[in-house]
């Protein structure tokens, strides 16, 4: 199912884990998320995927499998 939220849901999640400083490509996610005003329904920390919904945590999956066999190919590509 196509759930916008559930998308926006996921890349932030995965800019949150996966950034490595203010000026590295996962961290452009954030201000991208800011523009179209996305502010997240889950509390970040402990709960990791647990905050998502089934979608958000296959569209999260889907992230990390393209991050770890394509690299920073996942992010510049949006």
């Amino acid at each position: 199912m196509f759930d916008r939220f559930d998308i926006c849901e996921a890349w932030y999640l995965f800019a949150y884990y996966q950034h490595d400083g203010q000026w590295s490509p996962e961290y452009e996610i954030f201000g991208r998320l800011d523009k179209i005003g996305f502010k997240p329904k889950f509390q970040l920390g402990s709960n990791g995927m647990a905050g998502l919904s089934e979608n958000g945590r296959e569209i999260y999956k889907s992230l990390m499998y393209r991050r770890r066999t394509l690299g920073q190919q996942v992010v510049r590509e949006r």
